[in-house]
């Protein structure tokens, strides 16, 4: 086994089970996230996951190396890329052999985090690798996606929140396709934070490795939730420019269920009132 790949739609945990599994003695475990390793790869090599020429190979590298901190990097890539350029065809497993052998030296399974994935893509082109399926319940998933966006405006999209609900049912079909697969292990993101020690030693078993002291922490990488840290940990309803909007919403409410409870005589004389306006007033449009 030479890769272990993390998946899930993004906030659901992915970078708790890197966190969880680094520092364990058999594991290489990359930083950061290699957001959809093989959907980008298959659109920026011309639509194959077959590497032709090393100007492509680049934008792989590239995608690596931006998330470690290492030295010599523009020394690594050259040496990648001519290593590279000397075989023809190269599939997109031995593309990522090289990239890893120079960036680790010792031989371990690699585990990456390569979040909103195609499961059967990685199994196909990664006969024997083993993938750790992240899934969390949407409501939460999609609140947190929200509380994690909204703090740095520089680091959300427009169409972010639509784009996650596709994300959640992707994950949710693809847990179901494949939650009897011997290399796949499905957890719930719930399970780990409420029974961690028991969710951890469910994972190694599944890894076929032994479960370390230091393994038994919810998060070891330096990087894991910096984002997160340095945001709000304020629920949705408490983020001012939203709260005052709210309770605007709630006051309206209020009024109009006033409104419904009076009687209805006295209903009938707002409408025989000569300055009633039969208009919905503008207070009560949301």
């Amino acid at each position: 086994m030479k890769y272990i790949f993390v998946t899930g739609a993004g906030r659901c945990g992915t970078n708790l089970i890197n966190g969880i599994l680094d520092g364990h003695s058999r594991l290489n475990v990359f930083p950061g996230e290699v957001t959809n390793l093989l959907y980008h790869s298959f659109i920026n090599n011309g639509f194959s996951l077959k590497f032709k020429n090393s100007d492509n190979v680049k934008f792989l590298i590239n995608t690596f190396l931006r998330e470690i901190k290492i030295d010599r990097k523009s020394q690594r890539k050259k040496r990648i890329i001519k290593i590279l350029a000397s075989k023809n065809n190269c599939s997109i497993n031995v593309v990522l052999d090289m990239i890893l052998s120079n960036l680790y030296s010792s031989k371990k399974t690699n585990v990456i985090n390569i979040q909103n994935e195609n499961i059967s893509g990685i199994l196909e082109n990664f006969k024997d690798s083993k993938i750790i399926h992240m899934i969390r319940n949407p409501y939460t998933q999609i609140n947190s996606r929200y509380l994690f966006r909204h703090k740095n405006p520089i680091n959300y999209s427009g169409n972010d929140f639509s784009e996650s609900f596709k994300r959640n049912y992707i994950s949710f079909k693809q847990a179901s396709l494949f939650k009897k697969h011997k290399n796949v292990k499905i957890i719930k993101f719930e399970n780990l934070i409420d029974y961690p020690e028991k969710t951890i030693k469910k994972i190694f078993k599944f890894l076929n490795l032994k479960v370390e002291k230091k393994n038994l922490k919810l998060t070891r990488q330096n990087k894991i939730f910096v984002s997160t840290l340095k945001g709000s940990n304020k629920k949705s309803f408490q983020i001012i420019k939203y709260r005052k909007v709210l309770m605007n919403k709630v006051l309206v409410v209020l009024i109009m269920v006033l409104v419904s409870s009076c009687e209805e005589e006295q209903v009938e004389d707002w409408t025989d009132d000569p300055k009633y306006d039969p208009k919905p007033n503008s207070l009560l449009r949301f």
